[in-house]
């Protein structure tokens, strides 16, 4: 029986489901796995950037001792520049992107009426610009695939109204 093998790649903050996302693998077979932290630069609220640095390292040895390939890149996903950086080091890892996993977010609480300008702009372009960017990037590879899919995480935010979190909600909304 032949392995079935996935290009993956998996774009996020480090986070709590941040391990399962990056070690999926269909049961029939073997995933490579193309992984790197980072949005804006305040996405790192629970780690800061020297412990995101340590775990993405962790991980892609984690990744590596399973027999697959991967990849941990830094980068700011809420700049188009850095993003194509980032699937073009995607795409060279194994010649080919099958999936493209969306995972980047930041969460913060703030009354409605506090919100600034910069809270509103760092919040969509981290949970809802960066999907967007990585979406459109990615899109050349997967389709020369053949069959390419992308799988872009909200969350229950963006059906539901939370106090505090107008913002929040509204960029996972905006996912949806």
């Amino acid at each position: 029986m032949k392995a079935l093998v996935f290009a993956l790649c998996v774009v996020f903050a480090f986070s709590g489901v941040r391990a399962q996302t990056a070690a999926w693998q269909p049961s029939a077979g073997h995933t490579q796995v193309a992984i790197w932290p980072g949005a804006a630069p305040d996405a790192q609220a629970v780690a800061g950037p020297e412990d995101a640095t340590m775990e993405a390292e962790s991980l892609v040895g984690e990744i590596k001792a399973l027999g697959r390939a991967a990849l941990a890149v830094e980068a700011d996903v809420t700049h188009r520049d850095e993003v194509l950086r980032l699937v073009d080091a995607a795409g060279k890892l194994r010649g080919r992107l099958d999936i493209l996993v969306n995972n980047v977010g930041m969460f913060f609480g703030k009354p409605f009426e506090q919100l600034t300008e910069s809270d509103w702009d760092t919040i969509m372009s981290t949970n809802l610009k960066s999907q967007f960017f990585t979406a459109q990037a990615a899109t050349p590879l997967l389709r020369a695939s053949g069959s390419g899919s992308i799988v872009n995480f909200a969350s229950l935010g963006g059906l539901l109204a939370w106090p505090n979190y107008v913002h929040y909600c509204t960029s996972k909304a905006g996912v949806i």
